[in-house]
């Protein structure tokens, strides 16, 4: 008879195998990374990786939801801060040093992932977008109840186009590796450019 495996034991494997999957995306991207080499960095057999995860496309949307969440953690400590700005600040120069760490740097995984895949075919990435936009639509809002931010622009819109110019300058910087100081430069300048538009 097998002995029997507790749930807490099985979570903690499934979390072992969804950090090593992170740290082979952060390496390889998505199109390159493979089962074969989250069971080499975790250490784990074919049969423990494929009792939590069937394909290379489910492991990497769970570890876009863990990355998810602690971007969304991140985006909810902006209340907390007495400037709405100053919070959105904080939270934009904390995306673009993460491109900084080998476990957190998945923006070419996710480009390629989005590449591959429509909202239709994956309805999670239209339920990211959308909560993300509502998160800081929200914050955006309470900023403009509390006189701080202008009400004079669509904010909608412009919290659609905010987070598209994010998205569009870190994709940039992968690609370009630009030096730590040119990235803060242009880190600044979108944040200047928001707080002219909402000022």
């Amino acid at each position: 008879m097998m002995p029997r495996v507790s749930e807490e034991y099985l979570e903690k494997r499934k979390q072992l195998i969804v950090n090593s999957a992170a740290l082979v995306f952060s390496k390889k991207g998505f199109t390159e990374a493979t089962m074969k080499d989250v069971m080499t960095e975790a250490g784990i057999s074919r049969g423990g990786l494929y009792a939590h995860f069937e394909n290379i496309d489910a492991l990497f949307l769970e570890v876009l939801k863990m990355d998810d969440e602690k971007d969304k953690q991140s985006l909810l400590k902006i209340g907390e801060n007495p400037s709405v700005l100053k919070g959105i600040e904080l939270w934009v120069r904390e995306l673009f040093e993460e491109m900084n760490l080998p476990d957190r740097d998945l923006i070419r995984a996710r480009s390629e992932y989005f590449l591959k895949y429509t909202e239709k075919e994956v309805p999670y990435l239209a339920e990211r977008r959308n909560g993300l936009e509502q998160m800081l639509l929200t914050v955006l809002t309470k900023g403009v109840e509390e006189k701080e931010l202008s009400n004079i622009i669509e904010l909608p819109i412009f919290v659609s186009v905010f987070i598209s110019s994010i998205d569009g300058l870190m994709l940039s910087e992968h690609r370009e590796l630009s030096t730590n100081d040119e990235k803060q430069k242009k880190v600044t300048m979108l944040i200047e450019m928001l707080q002219q538009y909402l000022v």
